[in-house]
């Protein structure tokens, strides 16, 4: 091989992994009105793995040993991009039933995951009550661009065009004190797929934001275990393989 063919090489490779890079960065999620004014008291947390976050400096969220998981909102999404409107996954109803799809399993996942830690009881419902003692998680899913997989399946023959393929996930929340009515800690995030060599999901439309939700329930367990106070990662920005 020439040294010509060798910088040629490694320019196309470098300038392949600016662009997941820049493919993989998040925004912040632009605020839908869900969270009223929880909105504007939240900010950047660098201890938290979400966009924006605030917790109320009194609240023991660990303290609670019911919550009660309200199903997820989807009426109140942001309109999607021009590149984003051009899927498959939006004609017709699909694009609805998926975002149906995500949210149901978004709030059984987050009851499966926050109902893990001992002596804690959680589950779904539409009317919680107002019972004291009772702590009430409120989610919207504010943004879900499906995936593209034909895109990463033509990838594999033209290097770099899974560019197009940018499956993304946003989400508003709060826990709320049913008796009071006390907002206890609120949340904003935007996600997308990490940096892969191979991503198995990003050859599905909806299999990122499974993975997504997942993930989320996971971070809010933590957060509520240890009341907004400790330390809580996102996975690495680079997956060499991602399931």
């Amino acid at each position: 091989m020439t040294l010509a063919s060798r910088v040629f090489i490694t320019r196309i490779l470098s300038a392949g992994l600016v662009i997941l890079f820049l493919a993989s960065c998040s925004t912040p999620l632009k605020p839908t009105g869900f969270l009223g004014k929880d909105d504007d008291r939240m900010s950047k947390n660098k201890e938290l793995p979400f966009s924006r976050s605030w917790k109320n400096p009194d609240a023991r969220m660990s303290s609670y040993s019911i919550i009660a998981v309200k199903p997820m909102r989807v009426d109140e999404q942001r309109p999607l991009g021009f590149l984003g409107r051009r899927n498959v996954r939006n004609i017709g109803k699909t694009y609805q039933n998926d975002s149906a799809a995500l949210a149901a399993l978004g709030a059984r996942k987050f009851c499966e995951e926050l109902g893990a830690t001992p002596n804690r009881k959680v589950s779904v419902t539409d009317n919680p009550g107002k019972s004291k003692g009772l702590m009430v998680l409120e989610t919207n899913l504010a943004q879900m661009e499906p995936g593209r997989p034909s895109m990463q399946a033509l990838n594999l023959l033209v290097p770099f065009v899974s560019i197009l393929n940018r499956p993304s996930l946003g989400l508003e929340g709060r826990f709320v004190d049913a008796s009071t009515g006390e907002t206890l800690f609120a949340f904003s995030d935007l996600e997308r797929p990490e940096i892969s060599l191979f991503d198995v999901q990003k050859f599905t439309c909806c299999g990122v934001h499974q993975r997504e939700l997942e993930i989320w329930a996971e971070q809010l367990r933590r957060v509520v275990d240890g009341d907004g106070n400790t330390l809580v990662r996102d996975p690495f920005v680079f997956q060499p393989v991602n399931w």
